[in-house]
C-alpha cells in the first residue's frame, strides 16, 4: 500500500511542477547578443536599479527617458560596473549602444557600451561577447569576486 501512495504522491507533484512550468511565458528576447539588432540612444537616467538574478548576480539596470517613452537598459554585473570605476546617476545623459529586444509591446536593450560625458564603458566587445569574468566556482555568489559570504 505504501509504494502506491508514494508513486500518486511522485505523479502528484510532477503534474504540479508541469503546469508551474507550463503557467510561466517563454522568453521572448534571444539569451545570445545579436549584432543585427544594434542600436544606439540618446537620453536621460530616469532610474537606477539593480536586480538580482536566479544565479545570485545583481544585474545594474537603467530607464532611460527618451521624447516620449522610456527604455529599459540591461547593463551587466553591478559588480562589474564598479570594478570598472563607472557609476551612473538619475538624470545624468547618456548614450547607450546596445543590441534592442523585443520584450512585449515595447522593447529592451542590453548594452555594449554607455558613454556618461567623455567617459565609455566597455561591456562587451564589438562581438558582443561580455567582457566581465565568468562566475567561478570558489566565489561565494557568482559575482566574480572572491569574498567571505555576506549576511
Amino acid at each position: 500500500m505504501k509504494p502506491l501512495k508514494l508513486t500518486w504522491l511522485a505523479l502528484a507533484s510532477v503534474v504540479v511542477a508541469t503546469g508551474v512550468a507550463l503557467a510561466d511565458p517563454p522568453r521572448k528576447e534571444s539569451l545570445a547578443y545579436d549584432k543585427s539588432t544594434e542600436v544606439t540612444l540618446r537620453g536621460a537616467i530616469q532610474d537606477v536599479m539593480g536586480l538580482q538574478g536566479a544565479d545570485g548576480v545583481v544585474g545594474m539596470h537603467l530607464t532611460l527617458k527618451q521624447d516620449d517613452h522610456t527604455v529599459e537598459v540591461h547593463v551587466g554585473p553591478a559588480v562589474f560596473v564598479g570594478m570598472s570605476n563607472f557609476s551612473f546617476a538619475v538624470e545624468d545623459q547618456i548614450e547607450v549602444t546596445g543590441s534592442k529586444l523585443a520584450r512585449g509591446n515595447s522593447f529592451i536593450v542590453w548594452a555594449r557600451l554607455v558613454k556618461v560625458g567623455d567617459r565609455v564603458l566597455t561591456l562587451r566587445d564589438e562581438n558582443g561577447v561580455p567582457l566581465w569574468p565568468d562566475a567561478k566556482p570558489q566565489t561565494v555568489d557568482g559575482c566574480g569576486a572572491n569574498h567571505e559570504p555576506i549576511k
